[in-house]
């Protein structure tokens, strides 16, 4: 997977990486024992030359994060979405009226459910609201018994996993954002990937004015609540998309 990221870091950090003449070669998101978004910042520095020298590692704090990443066909590992999970909130249950007899039932239907899908060498994004108001060792239980490489988008219950609050992917030939509340949508990118509305609905269109013109923005839910509480990968979304308002 090639990632091509635009990041801002903490402003003094950025200023030093200036100061001596640093450029940033690669940068990788890492989650920090907080909890909290940092950065692994490889740098280089140019001698006006044409000379690369003084390769540097460093570790960021993120300040902000606006990542856009590329998906190609050709990558082996599978790419999955999925949101709402809502491990450990029991009144889910009841709100949704989801299928299960207790809090322990739920949780590990959703764990078994991810596990059969997601392998080690999967990719998923979760898009918002993985636990409900959980301890961050809790938390961190949770994501050490679930398979894949997984990105967390902060949803509106989720205190401690990620301050991502939304994400673009290239795929299939469409840009498409990932964010947890439906409202929040890109108008400038094809198809918007959702949360937070359970079971209201799977497929929506919203239609938006802005100054000298009106936009059409789709969104897709891939919250558990209406993919039967599994997983789901990006071409499966991509085929429900196809056959959506056509």
């Amino acid at each position: 997977m090639h990632q091509n990221i635009t990041v801002n870091l903490i402003e003094e950090e950025e200023e030093a990486f200036a100061v001596q003449g640093l450029q940033r070669r690669s940068l990788k998101l890492i989650n920090n024992r907080e909890g909290i978004l940092d950065s692994e910042v490889i740098t280089e520095k140019d001698d006006n030359n044409g000379n690369i020298s003084g390769v540097q590692k460093h570790h960021c704090r993120v300040f902000q994060v606006s990542p856009t990443i590329y998906i190609y066909k050709g990558d082996k590992m599978k790419y999955f979405v999925t949101a709402d999970l809502h491990l450990g909130h029991d009144n889910i249950i009841k709100y949704c009226n989801r299928p299960f007899k207790s809090i322990d039932h739920m949780n590990d239907t959703l764990i078994k459910n991810w596990n059969e899908r997601v392998k080690d060498e999967d990719s998923i994004y979760i898009v918002g609201d993985f636990c409900f108001k959980s301890s961050r060792s809790t938390t961190q239980k949770w994501i050490k018994l679930l398979n894949g490489n997984k990105i967390f988008i902060k949803g509106n219950h989720d205190d401690n996993i990620s301050n991502i609050v939304s994400l673009q992917i290239q795929f299939d030939g469409i840009t498409i954002n990932m964010t947890h509340i439906p409202v929040v949508f890109n108008t400038r990118c094809g198809l918007n990937l959702v949360g937070h509305v359970h079971d209201r609905w799977k497929y929506h269109i919203s239609r938006t004015r802005e100054p000298y013109s009106m936009y059409t923005c789709e969104k897709i839910n891939v919250g558990v609540d209406v993919w039967d509480f599994y997983p789901v990968t990006l071409k499966e979304v991509m085929q429900f998309y196809h056959t959506c308002g056509k």
